[in-house]
């Protein structure tokens, strides 16, 4: 792997593609936007050199399933890494909650993960943006539950964003509809002040168009977590 410090921001989509990959293969994507990609590090005549390591030149490729390793599964890899994370943190402390330092604490993660899951502080992609493997981008986005209009959380958008609706998927998976209500529903208030036709800090990133879209999205198909953003 790289011999370089990397990943400062810890695990999730706000960390800056730079600071990624150090260790892997990544296809898809100009090497110049993920340095640590695709290289290896060694000690030369006392001094720390990186050296190509192309997918291939120290691996048999059909050895593998795919001879690829796309950035956009990764990028949605990286994007769910660091919901579990925040989800499992939320988890204990809602079973350690019994006095109000631990709530004014649970006040905090709670709005940490509507910023997250509203993909607040996402990190840039490149210009241009990404194209991603169109198989996996289909198998992706098969299982997408549209509202009444068409529009979903699964849509990709790949230009500046991953997402066409800023809202993470991971609120319809049973680690998140099933968190204790004492972190559950600071968190679905928080998404509700955010969504709203005036948002909070934590919303005013998304137009009002994508706010909207994104309130009919969950009230049609989350229905175990509603969000009307009215106020």
């Amino acid at each position: 792997g790289s011999l370089d410090k990397f990943r400062e921001p810890g695990t999730g989509h706000h960390v800056p593609l730079s600071q990624r990959f150090g260790g892997w293969h990544v296809t898809g994507i100009n090497a110049e936007h993920v340095p640590h990609a695709n290289v290896i590090g060694a000690y030369q005549k006392g001094k720390t050199v990186t050296l190509p390591n192309p997918p291939g030149e120290r691996s048999r490729l059909e050895d593998y399933p795919r001879p690829t390793s796309d950035i956009l599964p990764q990028l949605i890899l990286e994007h769910q890494s660091g919901a579990v994370n925040l989800l499992t943190r939320a988890i204990y402390l809602a079973r350690e909650m019994k006095d109000a330092s631990r709530a004014a604490e649970a006040d905090v993660l709670a709005e940490e993960i509507v910023r997250y899951f509203l993909f607040a502080d996402e990190a840039a992609l490149p210009p241009g943006g990404i194209t991603g493997h169109e198989e996996y981008a289909k198998e992706f986005t098969k299982n997408r539950r549209p509202d009444q209009q068409g529009r979903a959380l699964k849509e990709l958008s790949l230009s500046h964003h991953i997402f066409r609706y800023r809202c993470s998927y991971m609120v319809y998976l049973p680690m998140f509809t099933a968190l204790p209500a004492a972190m559950k529903d600071r968190i679905a208030a928080g998404m509700a002040l955010a969504l709203a036709e005036t948002p909070s800090a934590s919303g005013a990133h998304l137009p009002a168009e994508e706010r909207a879209a994104i309130r009919s999205i969950l009230a049609e198909t989350c229905r175990d977590f509603p969000v009307s953003g009215r106020r």
